[in-house]
């Protein structure tokens, strides 16, 4: 059985809004879309080798049907991760992903703050130069 795990960062309550979108089947293959390449042809080519569940984490899997205008509970078995940890870890001040991979002592070498991902691009470094 072939599962896959999908990861997308949108923007809120804006129609289209998928900028990034992240799959893994496994730790060693796994693959982003990005602009364009966000489309229904390529999200089917990426379900083709799924054989068992989709697994995301929050609204993901509403954001992924209606942009793309797909069904995936038809023919996929598709596991909200939040609603497992909502189920299991009462009262948390917060179920952001990456709050809870720190939380549960399983967290990314790269933190990924979505918040940090939808802020404009840092200003450029001022580099001074040393007379040599």
């Amino acid at each position: 059985m072939k599962n896959i795990f999908i990861d997308c960062e949108w923007v809120p309550r804006k129609k289209n809004s998928i900028f990034l979108f992240g799959y893994a089947y496994n730790l060693s293959s796994f693959g982003t879309l990005i602009g364009q390449k966000i489309n229904v042809h390529e999200f089917k080519q990426i379900l083709k080798p799924v054989t068992g569940y989709i697994i995301l984490y929050g609204p993901d899997i509403g954001y992924i049907e209606n942009q793309l205008v797909i069904n995936l509970n038809d023919k996929y078995e598709c596991i909200n991760l939040l609603t497992c940890v909502r189920h299991r870890l009462h009262g948390l001040d917060s179920y952001k992903l990456y709050k809870i991979e720190k939380l549960l002592g399983t967290s990314r070498k790269t933190i990924s703050n979505p918040a940090k991902v939808r802020q404009s691009p840092p200003k450029p470094a001022i580099v001074r130069h040393i007379a040599p």
